[in-house]
């Protein structure tokens, strides 16, 4: 579920939250195109979940889309991210747009 609301006549916010399935989901908000996006995880961190980055797709090709990255430790003494394998964890994210 999201929320998309007008923050003046040039710009929108969307926000929800996105339950992960793969280390690189793709979310479509109902904008015409984003210019500003955010995304921090909903679960605390764990060895198999880490982290969460966030990637504005072109938005030519795919406008009001973006992608919610996942990332992972390489192992409980390595700290070097690599994408995730664990699912099911909670993001919350918000975009800016129009």
């Amino acid at each position: 579920m999201s929320l998309v609301q007008k923050a003046d006549v040039t710009r929108a916010i969307a926000s929800g939250v996105l339950t992960t399935v793969t280390a690189s989901d793709t979310i479509q908000t109902g904008l015409r195109e984003i210019t500003q996006a955010v995304a921090t995880p909903g679960d605390d961190f764990i060895v198999a979940a880490y982290g969460v980055t966030v990637a504005i797709s072109d938005q030519t090709t795919s406008p009001g889309a973006f992608v919610i990255k996942s990332w992972m430790n390489t192992g409980a003494a390595d700290a070097t991210p690599k994408a995730a394998t664990t699912f099911g964890k909670k993001v919350f994210w918000c975009v800016i747009g129009k």
